[in-house]
């Protein structure tokens, strides 16, 4: 005869299939119930959520200067200072097109020119536009879950040649907030690249193009990445994971190994 638990409860892999169910849905409803601790609008991570910065809140990066403000309770402007500084004026717009306690979602958009090649003999227009689509659904105890479609387009042109490369991407990840900051876990699938050739002249033909449709499915990639808040306003961000499809040196990750590195003050 077999010796049962003091407490007369059996273990969890004793119980049936109706206890089994009922405990799963007990966590879900306990994971979906209206957050008690709700993460202040200032320490949410506004990069990969769906939340802007408040109305005169501001922060600003050490890599090529990202400043990001709160110019409206719906709207968030940002721009890179070094890339200003070096004839690549950029802006971006982040607003907040829902916001309640059980969905947040956001719009952002973007333009960043690379002036500075205007001053080369061949005077190529080079611009880049991202876009994304963001919702964040608050869970229990600081929990919450970001869905994220992102896009960019890239768009060079020169006399006589152009190329538009343009990529979609689904992100969706996890975060847990604590009183050091937070953690966050991303993945990243590949829906569509797209790449658009033209020629005005080649061997003997005019106005010639192409377009390309690549499938990256396979080229997916997970992140676990570890926001610090080291007293004060001092943000610092620190990320690794795997990419299945190698990068090109360090043009989207580095080798297998996706990296994510920040450093802010807000």
């Amino acid at each position: 005869m077999r010796a049962g638990r003091r407490d007369g409860r059996r273990p969890w892999f004793w119980r049936s299939r109706t206890q089994k169910l009922s405990a799963v849905l007990s966590l879900l409803v306990a994971l979906l119930a209206p957050n008690a601790r709700a993460v202040e609008p200032a320490a949410r991570l506004v990069d990969v959520t769906a939340d802007i910065l408040p109305p005169g809140k501001g922060d600003i990066g050490v890599f090529w200067g990202r400043y990001r403000r709160g110019i409206l309770p719906w709207l968030q402007l940002g721009t890179h200072l070094a890339g200003d500084a070096a004839l690549v004026p950029n802006l971006s717009a982040k607003a907040l097109l829902l916001d309640r306690d059980e969905l947040r979602v956001s719009a952002e958009a973007g333009v960043a020119w690379v002036a500075v090649l205007m001053l080369t003999p061949s005077r190529p227009l080079v611009l880049f536009v991202p876009a994304a689509l963001r919702a964040t659904l608050p869970l229990a105890d600081r929990w919450e879950i970001n869905a994220a479609w992102t896009y960019r387009a890239t768009m060079m042109g020169a006399t006589g040649s152009g190329l538009d490369t343009s990529w979609l991407h689904f992100e969706p990840g996890i975060v847990r907030y604590d009183r050091f900051g937070a953690w966050m876990v991303t993945a990243i699938v590949p829906l569509l690249t797209r790449a658009t050739a033209s020629l005005d002249k080649v061997l003997g033909k005019t106005n010639v193009s192409a377009v390309i449709n690549l499938d990256d499915l396979d080229a997916w990639g997970l992140l676990l990445s570890r926001e610090l808040c080291l007293g004060g306003a001092t943000h610092l961000r620190l990320g690794i994971g795997y990419r299945n499809r190698p990068g090109i040196l360090v043009y989207e990750s580095m080798g297998y190994v996706l990296t994510s590195l920040d450093l802010y003050w807000r």
